[in-house]
């Protein structure tokens, strides 16, 4: 295993992060190469206070009974935030190109990345799995509910720098890229309150709030709604068994050009139900008329584009040991991402090589879109430069409970020569 001792000096192509928290491993086993290749993608799904058996069984379209239903509304905030976020990406890593000088090298790359964060009143969740009638006679408040989702690609250039001195070595990488904004939803509620009469036979509803989609005829992947660019940054520093890495990924913005829809609400509404008189011969237009009537009357729809909008960055900073050389590594970090619901994540993992082709990691983290998590990374080696890493950051999602606030997983494949 003396190779893994040397990696340091013999992979600056390579750092030690491919992507926040997704580690490069078996990089021992390709001392000298300098092309590299990445297919990865990761998605994560997380809520503070929804858990995983409830997300499962409601994505799938499983029955959701009463004591299910109660299980999350005991664990429910005033206010409870939620996020998701999937990339996908296409990397190349060139380090035998000596146009730019001595230990210079360029990358390219593609990225798809969807991405959506948010947070919701309580009752907001009650309401639509309890119905209004337990509430009759209550108040309900709907205010600052909120939330967006907005996909993008990202096509990228960008330049690999390292810096060997006797003990050392620094490692730097820049990239810039063009964003091409695809799709954007917003949706929020400023104010609003429902009131069920005690009789059950009316409801009040006081609204103000908005609903944009971008245009819905412009939808398709690879459809262009708005342009930005994005900047990304990565530094590494090794010395003996002490490797240091910060990044900073997508930095920057997207100019939401194209026109979209804005269905904006500022009404009050007493709604006293629809009156069918036959139920033999009812055709349902009684129900078309009456949502024409909401729609024409109290929704109004505007065309104007949203503008600009920063992209969800991503900072991470992270510190590994390495032991018995390089068979054991210990590996400390911290992620965030420019958002308001996205709470700093905190995590440690210890990677283990049992042979040079295999590799397992486990990590323990708190923080993110959800709260404790518990992660797990396989990695095999299948030889002439490829191999495969499969991992979650949520292994406690993954098998039904009633604790876990938080589903991912991910694979990377990798080919270096």
């Amino acid at each position: 295993m003396t190779e893994i001792k040397h990696v340091i000096w013999t992979l600056p192509l390579c750092l030690l992060l491919s992507n926040a928290r997704l580690t490069n491993y078996f990089l021992h086993s390709y001392s000298g190469k300098r092309h590299n290749i990445t297919l990865s993608s990761q998605a994560e799904l997380g809520t503070e206070n929804i858990h995983t058996l409830f997300l499962n069984k409601f994505f799938t379209g499983n029955y959701l009974d009463e004591a299910l239903k109660n299980s999350v509304r005991d664990r429910l905030a005033n206010y409870n935030r939620l996020g998701a976020d999937w990339i996908s990406e296409l990397r190349y890593v060139n380090m035998n190109d000596t146009m730019l000088g001595k230990n210079w090298g360029y990358l390219a790359s593609f990225k798809n990345r969807l991405y959506a964060e948010g947070r919701f009143n309580r009752y907001a969740f009650e309401l639509p799995f309890y119905g209004n009638a337990p509430y009759a006679g209550m108040d309900l408040p709907l205010s600052g509910s909120n939330g967006y989702m907005m996909m993008y690609q990202q096509f990228q250039i960008g330049f690999v720098k390292t810096w060997y001195q006797p003990k050392s070595q620094h490692v730097f990488s820049f990239g810039l890229g063009y964003i091409n904004g695809n799709q954007l939803y917003e949706a929020r509620i400023d104010s609003g309150i429902v009131h069920t009469a005690l009789d059950a036979e009316s409801i009040f509803l006081k609204l103000d709030g908005y609903l944009y989609r971008n245009d819905p005829s412009h939808n398709r992947f690879f459809n262009n709604n708005g342009s930005g660019l994005s900047l990304d940054f990565q530094y590494q520093f090794s010395q003996g068994n002490h490797i240091l890495s910060v990044q900073a990924l997508d930095i920057g913005f997207i100019n939401w050009e194209r026109a979209g829809e804005y269905h904006r609400v500022d009404s009050t509404l007493l709604y006293e139900g629809v009156t069918i008189d036959n139920i033999v011969t009812t055709d349902g237009s009684e129900f078309t008329q009456y949502f024409d009537s909401l729609n024409q009357n109290y929704i109004r729809k505007e065309t104007d584009n949203p503008g600009f909008r920063m992209l969800p960055a991503m900072l991470h900073i992270s510190y590994a040991y390495r032991f018995m050389d390089g068979r054991i590594v210990l590996q400390t970090g911290v992620d965030a991402k420019y958002s308001i619901h996205y709470f700093p994540s905190m995590y440690v993992r210890g990677v283990f090589y049992p042979h040079q082709r295999v590799m397992l990691a486990g990590s323990l983290g708190y923080g993110g879109f959800g709260t404790l998590n518990i992660g797990l990374d396989f990695g095999i080696n299948f030889g002439k430069g490829y191999n495969l890493t499969l991992h979650t950051r949520n292994l406690e999602g993954l098998i039904p409970n009633t604790f876990a606030t938080g589903l991912s997983a991910g694979f990377k494949l990798s080919r270096y020569f």
